[in-house]
């Protein structure tokens, strides 16, 4: 009898050349999967996002923000807008504290109000983080203030009101000097 591989002639069914292909070619990308040969595919901004919010534990809520804050392509432009929402729906501290660093660090331009809802969180390195942003991206503001995270809750509300009230003020003057592109706040 006549046994090659492949060879039908005796009755034996289907050529087993191509099956053995397959097989070969099915643990090979097996292979490639589980040793990580294969590129990685890079989550998107939305899966971050959601995983920022939503993960089980604080560590992997932790890790997707920070993995959020890298997709810095453009200068932070494209993931901001994705920062902004973490930031204004994270319960967490530790993840929402990061969200307002990295907006501060790419210096956000619609960061401010989400700096001061920071100063008022129940956090102290939320606080802390708040206002560092608010220093670092409208100095004239913040000139002339002190602000401690740590500070009793009076006196932590007392600095809000008259921060807001500069704000105004700074944003008045900004109207008045709008045509001379002389603006102190974004």
């Amino acid at each position: 009898m006549n046994r090659h591989l492949g060879n039908s002639e005796d009755g034996g069914g289907a050529p087993k050349r191509p099956l053995a292909i397959l097989a070969i070619c099915v643990v090979v990308l097996i292979g490639a999967i589980v040793w990580g040969w294969l590129p990685d595919r890079e989550p998107s901004m939305e899966s971050l996002v959601n995983a920022a919010l939503t993960a089980g534990d604080s560590a992997q809520r932790v890790r997707a923000v920070l993995a959020l804050g890298q997709m810095r392509a453009d200068g932070g432009g494209a993931m901001a807008p994705y920062m902004r929402k973490v930031a204004d729906e994270s319960k967490d501290p530790e993840v929402m504290a990061i969200a307002i660093l990295t907006l501060d660090n790419v210096s956000d331009p619609e960061g401010l109000p989400r700096y001061f809802a920071a100063l008022e969180n129940e956090s102290p390195k939320v606080r802390e983080r708040g206002w560092l942003a608010i220093k670092r991206n409208a100095p004239p503001l913040a000139e002339g203030f002190t602000f401690s995270p740590n500070a009793l809750p009076a006196t932590r509300a007392a600095v809000v009101i008259k921060l807001r009230e500069r704000l105004e003020s700074l944003r008045k003057q900004d109207a008045d000097k709008g045509a001379r592109g002389t603006r102190a706040i974004r």
